[in-house]
Parts: C-alpha cells; structure tokens; sequence
C-alpha cells in the first residue's frame, strides 16, 4: 500500500507468501546480509529486534519472545499470517493462513503451533 505521492506505508499492507516471508525473515537472520550482500545494515538489524524504551516485549516492527529459552522475534500480519526468527536455531518458519469475521482467530493462537510442534523438532545446539 502506498501513500497518494506512491510512497510505501511500510507498517502494513503486504501480501507476500510464505516463502516470500521466510526470504525476509532469512535477511535478519543473517543480520541484513540477502544474496552475499548487506541489505539492511547489521546495526538497524540490532536495533529492530531489541527491546524498545516504550515496550521491552517489542523492538521495530518485531514483536520479542523467549520460548523455551530460546529467543525469537516475530512479526505478525492481520489476517493470521506470523513470521518467526529463532536466531539459536537457525530457523525462519513462517504461517500463511485466513482469519474470516466469521471465524475470529487471536494471532496469539498460532503461537503453539510454534512451541509445541516445530521448537521441539528443531535440533538443539
């Protein structure tokens, strides 16, 4: 979505599939660098996903997390679609799904979808 000058909102407004979000989710995890070369520099990589004066539990535009004792940044789309960074275990899982009206769903519950079946599953260390 843009501005009426053609400028991206930046906030919102996205429609990326999955493997789209996990070529995001891939660049902070490698701390900007896409392709063999820095994208978004290392420094705003590490402020993006570090607790914010205002929220300790959100960095820009990544929601933080600990789970399992693992840390993870996250970035949650209307419509139920999350993006996950576990930095410990190298893993970048996304979900791409619908919420209709009809059928209200809280992002929150995508959340164990993450902690219970795909941490787990990762290999440790």
């Amino acid at each position: 979505m843009t501005d009426a000058q053609g400028i991206s909102l930046g906030a919102f407004g996205l429609r990326l599939a999955a493997r789209d979000l996990v070529k995001l989710g891939e660049l902070y995890l490698h701390d900007g660098v896409g392709q063999g070369r820095q994208i978004v520099s290392r420094e705003w990589v590490r402020q993006a996903t570090s607790p914010s004066a205002l929220e300790p539990r959100y960095g820009l535009l990544w929601w933080l997390y600990t789970w399992s004792g693992h840390r993870a940044y996250v970035a949650q789309g209307s419509e139920g679609h999350l993006l996950v960074v576990l930095p410990d275990q190298r893993a970048v899982p996304a979900i791409t799904s619908t919420n209709h009206p009809e059928l209200p769903m809280n992002q929150d519950e995508l959340f164990p979808l993450i902690t219970q079946v795909i941490l787990p599953a990762l290999p440790t260390g």
